[in-house]
């Protein structure tokens, strides 16, 4: 997204022959006299009084534009249009507060994001937990900020859980009947669509390339659902409020088998480039937010401030999965 260019010449008339200049860049003394005599002349000897408070009015407005934009990132964990609409009264407030362009992009995979955060093109990264535990392990210096939240049964949680599905007419009714079936992941940086299931399957000494007929990685969550509604997959693994999203888009057509968890919610975390000050900034601010930002659209109802150790659970996760 551009950053709007600065605003046009304001100029507060303090009183007749003096005239108070307010640009988004440095201008020559030169420049300021000629201006003044300028207004002078267009004046033809009238005083106008202003206060003080339009130059700096300017003066602030000039600065925001002028502002290095922060860039958040996130990956496809949502729809893009779905994360383009939600998120942006959030940016919109955070620009506002912060006192700087605040934008969003969405990265084609969730590795993206990671290299994007380590290498400094991205400010601030929301990541699925293994993909913030990933992320540490790459990049040891990026900081945890917050942890996302969702309502369940009126209540905040910064937890969800991870479930086996498979379609209801599929004669899929028990986990066992997943053998020799095709079945969907969603990506090996996936907690919920790959690592936590893996975890499941390990334990149980299963192989997915033997035991299933055909192993897919469908690269979001919503492609999962997506494909075991249509047929071309038997049977996949994706987290709660997808499901919840599908059953809206396509009927009340998934079989539940297996829950797993639970898991800790999306992490916030920034880049090592970023200074103090802002992080603490981008911290109070994701801790009071307005109700005005949460719409329908945008996935989280809340930020918590938990800790980098509260991720430890994913780590072993992780670990277990390999």
């Amino acid at each position: 997204m551009d950053q709007p260019s600065p605003s046009p010449l304001s100029s507060a008339i303090l009183g007749r022959g003096f005239v108070c200049v307010c640009l988004g860049k440095a201008i020559s003394p030169g420049i300021i006299m000629r201006r003044n005599k300028e207004c002078e002349m267009n004046l033809l000897g009238k005083t106008a009084v202003l206060t003080l408070s339009v130059c700096a009015f300017s003066m602030a407005t000039n600065a925001h534009s002028n502002a290095e934009t922060l860039r958040f990132g996130i990956g496809p964990y949502y729809s893009k249009e779905r994360i383009y609409s939600g998120f942006a009264p959030l940016m919109e407030h955070l620009s506002k507060t912060l006192g700087r362009q605040v934008t969003i992009s969405v990265t084609k995979e969730y590795e993206d994001l990671e290299t994007q955060i380590c290498n400094g093109d991205l400010d601030v990264g929301i990541f699925g937990a293994v993909s913030y535990v990933k992320l540490k392990e790459r990049c040891p210096k990026t900081q945890y900020l917050a942890t996302t939240q969702a309502t369940k049964g009126g209540k905040k949680r910064s937890y969800y859980f991870s479930w086996f599905i498979a379609h209801k007419d599929s004669g899929i009714t028990k986990m066992k009947h997943l053998k020799d079936k095709s079945f969907a992941f969603v990506s090996t940086h996936s907690s919920s669509g790959y690592v936590f299931p893996m975890t499941y399957f390990k334990k149980r000494k299963i192989v997915p390339e033997t035991y299933f007929s055909k192993v897919e990685f469908t690269g979001s969550h919503l492609k999962v659902t997506d494909r075991i509604a249509s047929g071309e997959i038997d049977a996949g693994a994706t987290y709660d409020v997808n499901l919840w999203a599908a059953e809206g888009k396509h009927g009340k057509i998934f079989r539940r088998l297996k829950k797993i968890g639970p898991i800790l919610n999306l992490a916030v975390a920034v880049a090592e480039h970023l200074d103090d000050a802002t992080r603490r900034k981008i911290a109070d601010e994701l801790a009071n937010l307005p109700q005005s930002v949460f719409t329908k659209d945008l996935p989280y109802t809340g930020f918590e401030m938990l800790s980098d150790k509260d991720y430890n659970l994913t780590r072993e996760a992780v670990r277990a999965s390999q």
